[in-house]
């Protein structure tokens, strides 16, 4: 091997290492933050004060709320469907 090439190869091995160890530790301090937990965003929502709403804003809540209705059943189809093909994929009778 000429000593270009094993430096080249010695270069890209190290960017290759130093970057896996980079990627690890994104993801180190990724895992340190606080997830947040399931249905919070919603609980909040609930406990908004509604007097300080316009009509306008009510109605345009409304309608987000109304939007996010229809995704959250679009998101069951979709799970019930691909647990439906599980089903029939491993049943054995």
């Amino acid at each position: 091997m000429s000593p270009l090439l094993a430096i080249l190869a010695i270069g890209a091995f190290s960017y290759g290492f130093v970057r896996s160890l980079t990627t690890e530790a994104m993801m180190s301090f990724e895992d340190l933050e606080p997830r947040p937990q399931g249905g919070e965003a919603l609980r909040a929502l609930v406990r908004e004060d509604l007097d300080l709403f316009a009509v306008d804003e009510l109605h345009e809540r409304i309608a987000a709320l109304e939007a996010e209705i229809t995704r959250s059943k679009a998101a069951i189809e979709a799970k019930s469907s691909k647990r439906s093909a599980a089903d029939a994929l491993f049943n054995f009778r």
